[in-house]
C-alpha cells in the first residue's frame, strides 16, 4: 500500500514538473528579450560614448545568447558593440558562432569578410566576399523569391566584393521589376567604403 502511494506521488511530482517546463522556458524567453532590449536601449539607441555601458551591455547578452543560443538578432547586436569597442577580434568570434549556428548564411559571411579586413586579413575577406556572392547567387537561382529583401544583400555583396558594375545591374534590373515600390525606388547605392565607414564612424574614442 505504501509503494503503492509512493508510486502514485512519484507520478503526480514529474507530471508536475513537466507542467513547470513551459513556463520556466517563456519566463526564461522573456528574460533574454529584456535584457537584448536593454543593452541595445542603453548602447545603440542613446549612441553611448561610455565604454563601461558597452562592456556590461555585453555581460548583458552574453547571458541572452546563452539563454536562446538560436537568435541571431542578439548575435548581431553583439557583434554590434564589439564594433563600437574596436573589438574586432571578438567580432569575429561572435562572427564565427553566428555562421556555425545558422548554416553560413552569405549575410554572415559578408560580415565576417568586412571583420577580416579590419583586421587586414584581406586572403580571408576576400575568400568571404566571394564565397557570399556564390552564395546569393546559388539562393537567388533556387529559391522563389517573396520579396526583394535577399537581391538587396545581393547587390550589398557584389559591391563589398569589388563588383560595383554587376550590382548597379542588379540595381537597375530591381528598380525596373519594382517601378512602384518607393523603398525600392529610393535604395542608395554605397561603396565598400561606406560600409566599412558605417562601422568604423560608431568606434568609442580612446578617452571614453
Amino acid at each position: 500500500m505504501e509503494q503503492s502511494i509512493k508510486k502514485k506521488l512519484k507520478i503526480v511530482l514529474i507530471a508536475f514538473l513537466i507542467l513547470l517546463l513551459p513556463l520556466s522556458y517563456a519566463i526564461a524567453y522573456s528574460y533574454a528579450i529584456i535584457l537584448n532590449d536593454e543593452a541595445m536601449e542603453s548602447t545603440i539607441m542613446y549612441n553611448t560614448d561610455d565604454k563601461v555601458v558597452v562592456e556590461e551591455a555585453l555581460i548583458d547578452l552574453n547571458i541572452a545568447c546563452k539563454i536562446i543560443p538560436w537568435n541571431s538578432t542578439f548575435f548581431m547586436n553583439k557583434q554590434m558593440l564589439h564594433f563600437k569597442l574596436a573589438d574586432y577580434e571578438a567580432a569575429l568570434e561572435t562572427s564565427t558562432k553566428l555562421l556555425k549556428l545558422f548554416d553560413d548564411h552569405p549575410y554572415y559571411i559578408i560580415q565576417q569578410g568586412l571583420i577580416y579586413e579590419l583586421l587586414g586579413d584581406m586572403e580571408n575577406a576576400n575568400k568571404s566576399y566571394e564565397e557570399s556572392v556564390r552564395k546569393y547567387e546559388n539562393l537567388l537561382k533556387t529559391e522563389e523569391q517573396e520579396d526583394y529583401n535577399l537581391e538587396f544583400e545581393y547587390i550589398t555583396s557584389l559591391v563589398i566584393a569589388g563588383n560595383e558594375q554587376q550590382a548597379r545591374e542588379v540595381q537597375a534590373t530591381l528598380k525596373q521589376k519594382y517601378p512602384e515600390d518607393e523603398i525600392v525606388q529610393s535604395m542608395p547605392f554605397l561603396s565598400k567604403e561606406e560600409y566599412l565607414k558605417i562601422i568604423t564612424d560608431n568606434v568609442i574614442e580612446e578617452d571614453n
